[in-house]
């Protein structure tokens, strides 16, 4: 499971936890930071060095927002499992109400 704490300097403090179960430990902190482009919020270190992108959909008519895995170029193949498991990230969809 990965967390961010978005900051409103352009921080954002990013933690995750990993493990089996009944066997979890917390990552340390750190110190990223976050910017928004175009229907996405980047994560990032340095100038070059993208940890994470996600988009974003706002759904005004029941005030939720909706983050979604972002692939820049998709993976395709002749195989429909192999291509859902290559195009994978951690999650799918995270919806939360605001």
């Amino acid at each position: 499971m990965r967390n961010y704490t978005l900051r409103d300097d352009g921080f954002a403090i990013y933690n995750y936890i990993e493990g089996s179960t009944g066997n979890c430990l917390p990552s340390e902190p750190r110190l990223s930071f976050w910017k928004i482009v175009d229907n996405r919020i980047q994560f990032y270190i340095g100038k070059d060095t993208i940890i994470e992108e996600v988009m974003v959909t706002l759904n005004r008519k029941d005030n939720t927002m909706t983050f979604s895995s972002y692939i820049p170029v998709p993976v395709k193949d002749t195989d429909p499992k192999l291509e859902k498991v290559l195009n994978m990230i951690h999650y799918d969809v995270l919806e939360k109400q605001y």
